[in-house]
């Protein structure tokens, strides 16, 4: 069975009012409610679906006319070149079809 591992959290803005103590409690049950496992996992669930979030989209191409005959199919052939300033600044736009969806998971 997995184990939450203790972490160090900073609130920045409270707009609920949690004590230290659920907070701790939150994380925790979170740590219970991955999609991809179903048994307790290491860290809390939003955290993991955003590292495969950001895992599974760096191979997209983030260019601002995607409409330029691409036959690769979207996807970047030497992702070292992209930097990070350049993946904050654009938009990633999905199909309609899976745009509210988890597809990262």
């Amino acid at each position: 069975m997995g184990t939450s591992r203790p972490a160090l959290y900073h609130v920045l803005h409270d707009e609920i009012g949690f004590t230290s103590d659920e907070i701790q409690q939150l994380t925790y049950w979170l740590c219970h409610t991955d999609a991809r496992c179903s048994k307790a996992v290491s860290v809390p669930a939003p955290i993991h679906y955003a590292h495969l979030a950001a895992y599974a989209s760096r191979t997209f191409d983030f260019d601002d006319n995607l409409d330029q005959g691409s036959d690769n199919g979207g996807f970047v052939e030497n992702i070292e070149n992209v930097s990070v300033d350049d993946i904050k600044t654009k938009l990633m736009v999905l199909d309609s079809k899976i745009a509210n969806d988890m597809w990262f998971v």
